[in-house]
């Protein structure tokens, strides 16, 4: 009888307990997964059964994150999303924390270098200024090329334009530049990426005057041979109107670029996102969204950008293409073992190394690409697990090892607390501010390395 007693006691004081936690707003697993829609954009997590039923969707999703072992994607939905996900059968629950960040209405930290004084960076930080004044200070090492503007300066607006450094010596005793091993730094297509400009600009430093007293021309052995037997070309931002928007209010998100003409009438939605824009293989196999206003959205043609025009022109006039003639839908066979260059486009956020396909099939050069995917992943620390989880159609390293069977490779920079996101607090670029993680420490031995191998990756 006292048995019974004491189990019936310790019922009620579960019962309880679970009931005072839920006063308190304490998250329960029991909770409605069907919650009425909301009336903004809003930050959920979409738990999805299979990878099928992830890919079925994330085509017109804005996904943040993907977190297999939990079976979730993060994800911002607009109430019409929510809705529709809803429809479908998708438990759906609201991540209050990063909701309310979406919220939050501030300026860019001015420790971020922002585009131009076209919005004031009240540390004079400006990508501009620090292109130019390389370009002037080293003029036997470094090249700097107006490749094209961005959609607002072709379309009536402000002007921005797409810059390029290259950086090799120019000295022709250390041989042609054209014909000298290339390494390609890719940054900041989608806007709201803002560590990744830093982490370019930083190896530029690094590469030339050196940064934070390591590297160096004439200084450091590695770099002096780097610089003087290779050539890397340097884009520092891809996107520079929409980054404009994030530096005046990280609240904005801004992903896309600022192309208003195609049929979105929401301001906060309208855009194209650059990197589902590329011709090779563009809108071919549900990776991203015809809707304009959608995150995804891939333009109404194949590099209907101004941005990827000039992106995709400059590649194909200092880089190789190596792997034969083939048009924008046809895949070529395996690179040959005399490719040379390496391409490295940066993102945000995942702690993740990335290569090509993001297509259904296979590539060509799979073990090749797996392999120096691999060792980048053990230098930066991050998981070479090759794909980001669901199809992306239009990527840019799908085209660069599509048309030209160029090594090419994804970074996904950053994870978890307090240096996930897409605004992470500046410490984390340099392991400051009381943060003991480095994104430059991460990634510097990554983008040697990639430079180094640049003459034969595969």
């Amino acid at each position: 009888m006292k048995l019974c007693r004491r189990a019936v006691f310790w019922v009620l004081m579960v019962v309880l307990l679970a009931i005072g936690l839920w006063a308190v707003g304490f998250p329960v697993e029991a909770e409605d997964p069907y919650p009425s829609a909301p009336t903004e954009r809003t930050v959920v997590r979409l738990y999805y059964e299979s990878h099928e039923r992830l890919v079925a969707v994330a085509g017109q999703l804005d996904i943040w994150e993907v977190e297999p072992k939990g079976g979730y994607a993060v994800a911002v939905v607009s109430p019409a999303e929510y809705q529709w996900l809803q429809d479908q059968g998708y438990h759906l629950r609201i991540d209050t924390e990063k909701t309310i960040q979406l919220g939050i209405r501030a300026p860019l930290d001015p420790r971020f270098h922002y585009f131009d004084n076209d919005y004031v960076n009240p540390n004079g930080l400006y990508i501009v200024d620090f292109l130019q004044n390389t370009d002037a200070a080293y003029p036997s090492l470094v090249e700097l090329y107006d490749i094209g503007d961005a959609w607002q300066g072709e379309n009536g607006g402000y002007n921005r334009d797409i810059w390029v450094l290259r950086i090799t010596s120019e000295d022709p005793a250390h041989g042609n530049i054209a014909e000298k091993p290339a390494f390609y730094l890719f940054a900041n297509i989608h806007a709201r990426e803002v560590a990744t400009p830093e982490l370019a600009i930083r190896y530029i430093k690094y590469l030339t005057g050196g940064y934070n007293g390591e590297g160096g021309y004439g200084q450091d052995p590695d770099v002096t041979w780097l610089v003087n037997h290779n050539v890397a070309y340097v884009l520092v931002m891809q996107n520079p109107d929409g980054h404009r928007q994030n530096e005046a209010d990280v609240g904005a998100y801004r992903r896309k670029n600022m192309d208003n003409d195609d049929g979105c009438t929401d301001p906060s939605s309208w855009g194209v996102d650059l990197n589902r824009n590329h011709s090779f293989f563009w809108a071919c196999c549900g990776g991203s969204s015809g809707y304009p206003c959608d995150g995804t959205y891939r333009g109404p043609a194949p590099a209907s950008e101004p941005e990827t025009q000039a992106f995709q022109s400059h590649f194909a006039s200092v880089m190789r293409d190596q792997n034969g003639p083939n048009d924008d839908n046809t895949i070529a066979p395996a690179s040959p073992l005399t490719t040379t260059g390496i391409f490295l486009s940066l993102h945000q956020y995942g702690d993740l190394v990335l290569w090509p396909w993001n297509l259904p099939s296979p590539p060509p050069n799979e073990a090749q690409l797996q392999a120096i995917g691999r060792k980048l992943g053990y230098y930066t620390g991050y998981d070479p697990s090759g794909s980001i989880g669901y199809l992306v159609d239009g990527a840019t390293d799908d085209w660069t090892y599509g048309k030209f069977g160029m090594p090419s490779f994804t970074f996904e920079v950053g994870s978890g607390s307090p240096c996930g996101g897409f605004f992470p607090p500046y410490g984390c670029v340099d392991g400051i501010d009381g943060i003991s993680r480095s994104f430059w420490a991460e990634n510097k031995p990554a983008f040697l390395w990639a430079h180094k191998i640049a003459r034969s990756p595969i």
